[in-house]
């Protein structure tokens, strides 16, 4: 339950519109931009329409807070809502430097003409911004995402998380990656990168990764760097 405030926002490609207000399953969104132009505030909900498809990326904007995070999922019954990058970008989803999200039940694809170094299906990023705290993949379907096959060059994943920053010491506290059925990603599964070196250690901690199913990977399957205490199981 979510506190008087929170929203739930739905949204459709087949029948929605972005002049719409979102707030009911009569008029909803349209669109995944309509979605990355909204500050999303602490409990508020984006759904979208199971068995409905949308291209492009998704770059959702605003925080949760500690026991009111903000969610997406899908409402309705059928396939999941699938979302495909088309390779246009290095990313489908990115969560840069926002925190108390869950991301839950959605198909994710990002395959380009070409394969390309760095190209990835979620991103979760986290950039001089101190102690960035819970994040959840949960139940995602992410599959060909054609990356790079040359480690060296960058390669590629389905979920990459990584924390960085000179100004302020940055990393992950409470980082779950469950459920997720990974197939036909190049060049990994999923990867991590974090505060490695020791002179200036600030590990990520609470990091779980379980009950993931990882097929057709031809390189790395899951690889966690500059974690304390990471978890990873089933």
């Amino acid at each position: 339950l979510y506190s008087c405030g929170s929203k739930v926002y739905y949204v459709n490609s087949e029948s929605g519109n972005d002049a719409n207000s979102g707030k009911s399953p009569n008029k909803t969104w349209a669109s995944l931009q309509k979605v990355n132009q909204t500050i999303f505030q602490p409990g508020d909900k984006i759904l979208f329409k199971s068995g409905t498809s949308y291209y492009g990326q998704l770059e959702p904007k605003g925080s949760g807070i500690k026991d009111k995070p903000i969610l997406i999922d899908r409402y309705g019954t059928g396939k999941k809502p699938a979302i495909h990058g088309e390779g246009k970008e290095l990313h489908k989803l990115l969560l840069y430097n926002v925190e108390y999200w869950e991301i839950r039940n959605l198909e994710i694809t990002n395959t380009g003409k070409e394969r390309e170094a760095n190209r990835r299906g979620v991103i979760v990023r986290a950039e001089n911004f101190g102690n960035c705290h819970h994040i959840v993949l949960d139940s995602l379907e992410i599959h060909h995402v054609n990356g790079s096959l040359v480690k060296k060059d960058g390669g590629g994943s389905a979920i990459l998380w990584e924390n960085f920053g000179k100004n302020t010491p940055t990393r992950f506290a409470d980082l779950i990656i469950q459920n997720n059925h990974l197939h036909h990603c190049g060049r990994n599964g999923i990867n991590g990168k974090g505060n490695t070196n020791r002179d200036k250690w600030f590990p990520s901690t609470g990091v779980i990764i379980r009950n993931n199913l990882l097929e057709h990977i031809p390189g790395d399957g899951i690889v966690p760097i500059g974690c304390e205490g990471a978890v990873i199981e089933h």
